[in-house]
């Protein structure tokens, strides 16, 4: 066990030829030493603190009312909301819409400030929230809670971190992106795979557009999304399965996860396209 030594050496020491434990006798710690460990369990407690303070404002419910809806296609629009503090989302978090039965649907936010956030969503007919963006009217509130965290990034924990994506799905890419992009001690390298049916569907390109540079490489397709990706494709716009530092990450459709993925069930083992090319503990599917 990591810290403690299997022959007690922290506790005593055997005397030559007897067996007998001599009792190890530590030095008095001086004062300013005392003082410093005290400092740092005072610290390390109020970081504790701070941090289940977070925790409590992440779970406290959000009233946001709806400055602004813009229309990105036939069916998807784009929602900004003022929240009323910081969402302060780690890289990778998604907000999540609650209704009066506390039922939840997640969302990425694309874009956020001190003051609000914005999120895309995709329309669906006798969809339970999706009904509800479309009914919203600006100057109305809905409510919301988190940000919650999807999964941990660590800058420079990868060599290489690619996205397929198709749709709303690019949402995660987005956020990622704008954080990881802006942070100069972070030398990650990105690719993202950008797919839509047609061009007016790839409703989050002009954010990928926009966060264009040397450590991104941007790969846009359009056609039937669930038949478009084959193994070529992947070839072209994904590291190497034998990459151990690179990371694969699925967002979008149903139908476009269980394709790469087999399922959308992130608890069952991966299958699908990815799995045959050799890809494996490198690959999470997102919300």
């Amino acid at each position: 066990v990591f810290g403690r030594s299997s022959n007690h050496a922290a506790r005593g020491r055997l005397r030559a030829g007897t067996g007998s434990l001599i009792p190890l006798m530590r030095p008095p710690i001086p004062r300013s030493r005392a003082i410093t460990y005290a400092g740092a369990a005072a610290a390390s407690a109020g970081a504790a603190w701070l941090a289940y303070r977070h925790r409590q404002k992440q779970d406290a419910l959000m009233t946001c009312r709806l400055e602004s809806v813009t229309d990105l296609s036939r069916d998807t629009a784009r929602y900004r909301f003022a929240t009323p503090r910081p969402l302060n989302s780690t890289p990778m978090a998604h907000v999540l819409a609650v209704d009066e039965g506390n039922i939840l649907r997640p969302y990425t936010p694309v874009a956020e400030s001190d003051t609000g956030f914005e999120i895309v969503v995709r329309r669906y007919a006798g969809g339970y929230f999706s009904d509800k963006f479309e009914n919203l009217k600006v100057g109305e509130a809905l409510t919301f809670k988190g940000p919650e965290p999807t999964l941990p990034y660590a800058p420079n924990a990868f060599d290489c971190v690619a996205f397929v994506c198709g749709g709303t799905g690019a949402a995660p890419a987005v956020q990622l992106l704008r954080a990881a992009l802006a942070d100069k001690e972070d030398t990650t390298r990105f690719r993202v795979l950008y797919l839509a049916r047609t061009k007016r569907d790839q409703t989050l390109k002009r954010d990928l557009d926009a966060l264009k540079c040397d450590r991104l490489d941007l790969f846009c397709a359009c056609d039937d999304v669930d038949g478009l990706v084959d193994a070529t494709m992947l070839r072209r716009c994904l590291p190497a399965p034998s990459d151990t530092k690179s990371a694969v990450l699925v967002s979008g459709p149903p139908g476009l996860v269980r394709r790469l993925c087999g399922t959308i069930d992130k608890r069952e083992p991966l299958g699908g396209l990815l799995a045959e090319m050799g890809y494996g503990a490198q690959v999470a599917r997102l919300d």
